[in-house]
């Protein structure tokens, strides 16, 4: 539970994340995954209580939809990321390759908005006379053309 001064009061927090690592070789291997964070509950000062008993909990985990003014969207206020990362390792070196696509609502869940996302490289080195000895780059975007967001619909996440 959130115990700071917000506008909705004692919100509720769900988060969960599932991680997977593919390959046996320390050289190299993949990692993908999904990370899901949902505010809800609590007492709104416009609204009153809002959804939060177990069954509704229930509906948090799963994203369904909300009480009757949020229908078209789910219980709760969802935001995640989907995860891939490919290791490369050496003796002396390592280096990663990796992408996050955030999400907050099904069109970001079901990827529409891809390209969006952050993407990086990662490189270091054990090697102590190197005078650098680890380096990242991150691009982040969030370009999805002008054409798509304009037939975006609203559905239930």
């Amino acid at each position: 539970m959130l115990k700071d001064t917000r506008y909705v009061r004692n919100t509720l927090v769900h988060n969960k994340k599932l991680m997977l690592r593919w390959g046996q070789s320390q050289s190299f291997y993949v990692e993908t995954g999904l990370e899901h964070v949902v505010q809800w509950g609590g007492n709104s000062y416009s609204k009153g209580n809002l959804p939060n008993s177990l069954s509704d909990y229930w509906n948090v985990i799963r994203g369904q939809e909300g009480i009757q003014l949020e229908t078209i969207n789910a219980l709760g206020n969802h935001i995640g990321a989907y995860h891939l990362m490919f290791n490369f390792k050496q003796e002396n070196q390592s280096l990663l390759f990796f992408m996050q696509h955030s999400f907050e609502d099904r069109s970001g869940r079901e990827l529409d908005n891809w390209p969006d996302g952050l993407y990086g490289l990662f490189w270091k080195s054990k090697d102590p006379k190197q005078n650098v000895n680890c380096f990242i780059y991150e691009f982040y975007t969030t370009k999805t053309s002008l054409a798509h967001c304009t037939t975006m619909k609203m559905e239930r996440f």
